[in-house]
């Protein structure tokens, strides 16, 4: 889901603390919501429940380095590295795509 509401938000030229935090709270909800078809089909179960703790402590590191390095980034080179990274996600994409239809 990232490429495509990076596609939608980009153009919109926001101050780029507000385009993280807008991300952020776009993701939370969502996940959040697919919550209850997950535990409904039951993906969900004591083995990625424990990998999920298990991996929690590291998500504040995460938030942190995000912070950090969005703060210090110049919105002009966190335009240009988001564009860059929203590139390569696509041609990956298109990549994977291609090749489950057999064409590599």
């Amino acid at each position: 889901g990232g490429p495509p509401l990076l596609m939608y938000l980009l153009p919109q030229r926001m101050e780029k603390m507000l385009l993280a935090g807008t991300t952020v709270v776009y993701f939370a909800i969502v996940n959040f919501v697919k919550l209850v078809p997950y535990l409904w089909f039951g993906q969900i179960d004591a083995t990625n429940f424990s990998q999920a703790l298990i991996l929690a402590p590291l998500a504040p590191l995460g938030i942190w380095i995000g912070y950090w390095l969005t703060k210090r980034m110049d919105s002009k080179t966190f335009y240009k590295l988001s564009h860059i990274l929203l590139l390569v996600a696509g041609l990956k994409l298109t990549y994977d795509g291609l090749q489950g239809l057999g064409v590599f």
